[in-house]
């Protein structure tokens, strides 16, 4: 990282809750749930804000689906600008939220007040319905300011030295359960 002392063969840990199973509202499709059965996983790219050009990319992680909820665990492997704002806004305490792209394959309308049962739970469509994405291919997940899961969480294991610019990145062995701790202990 640019103005970060890295150890070359670690760099920054990053896990995501990029998605929490439930119902989110997001633009020009409005209200949607998206089947985690049916969402092809493995390695996806971590961007910024959606941003697929080379100085959005802020590194890589595996996806996979635990407790009805989608988890990616992966590296800051990106040293652009980009990827050092986010490690040094973490490190001094900002919480960055997560947001996913997927290729929809199969989706469809759920009318109000049909309940239907995916991730773990029961979801009735309010008024006006929602679009439940039944099939869907996993192309990105960012890292942004506010996601349209508003409960998406992102931890990166980095921290600043106090009176310095220089910031110290070290990986942590974190997993979903100390994410959850450390949620629910705040």
């Amino acid at each position: 990282l640019a103005a970060a002392s890295v150890n070359a063969r670690k760099l920054p840990a990053v896990q995501i809750v990029a998605y929490t199973g439930g119902t989110m509202t997001v633009p020009r499709w409005g209200l949607i749930a998206i089947d985690l059965a049916g969402l092809e996983l493995g390695q996806v790219p971590i961007l910024t804000d959606h941003e697929s050009r080379r100085s959005g990319v802020l590194g890589h992680g595996q996806a996979q689906v635990q407790a009805g909820r989608l988890i990616v665990s992966g590296t800051m492997s990106a040293s652009g600008p980009a990827a050092t704002e986010i490690v040094g806004a973490a490190a001094n305490g900002f919480s960055w939220q997560a947001s996913i792209g997927v290729q929809v394959i199969d989706a469809d309308r759920i009318d109000a007040g049909q309940t239907v049962e995916i991730n773990d739970r029961r979801i009735t469509a309010p008024e006006g319905g929602l679009t439940l994405v039944r099939r869907g291919r996993l192309r990105e997940v960012s890292i942004t300011s506010l996601g349209c899961d508003g409960d998406t969480e992102v931890s990166i294991a980095a921290s600043r030295q106090k009176g310095t610019s220089h910031m110290e990145v070290e990986v942590q062995d974190t997993d979903v359960q100390d994410i959850e701790a450390q949620r629910v202990a705040a």
